[in-house]
């Protein structure tokens, strides 16, 4: 037997199906690439849904957006390899793995770059399908900050809100020069 239940002030008290799609945050970038901005974008309804905003991520601005300034540290082409959530012990949050392929190495990419793919990554997931923490790979290896101590390799680091309040003025500026850092970014206000 089937209900219909209307809702006050919607207008339509008859039978309606149910929503094949609905509203997510990705975040992109604004001011030339020194702030995160949260865009709300329609996308399918499924499970789990932090995989379609992951998804709607990489498609990146409209040209609309990018007519606004709109940008995406994360390139064009690159593409989802993998996507999995794991639960904690807690069961109430988890660990989203995100591996990208086609993308630039970390060393090709730099600190403040990194900072901002990180930063888009983890703040479209954190809060959605029980997701507190995002990792994130490149072609099956980590990929993020690179560790000062040899061998040099990209940290394999779990990104949460308390670890992106740590990536506040990030900048890099001309090697050797005095001048003023000519890229920064933070990644929370």
């Amino acid at each position: 037997m089937a209900v219909a239940v209307a809702t006050p002030g919607c207008g339509d008290h008859g039978h309606r199906p149910a929503s094949t799609s609905a509203n997510a945050t990705v975040y992109f970038l604004t001011d030339r690439g020194t702030a995160p901005l949260g865009v709300r974008r329609s996308i399918r309804r499924s499970s789990p849904f932090a995989r379609q905003s992951l998804e709607a991520l990489l498609e990146g601005p409209t040209e609309a957006e990018r007519d606004a300034g709109i940008t995406s540290a994360i390139p064009k082409g690159a593409t989802l390899r993998s996507f999995s959530i794991a639960p904690s012990l807690s069961r109430t949050s988890g660990t989203a793995t995100v591996d990208l392929g086609d993308m630039p190495s970390v060393d090709e990419t730099g600190a403040v770059n990194v900072a901002r793919v990180v930063t888009q990554v983890a703040r479209t997931l954190i809060g959605l399908s029980g997701i507190e923490r995002v990792r994130l790979r490149v072609d099956g290896q980590p990929w993020g900050f690179t560790s000062m101590h040899p061998p040099n390799r990209a940290l394999d680091q779990l990104w949460d809100y308390r670890a992106l309040l740590g990536l506040y003025g990030i900048c890099e500026g001309t090697p050797g020069a005095e001048t003023p850092p000519r890229d920064c970014f933070s990644a929370l206000p």
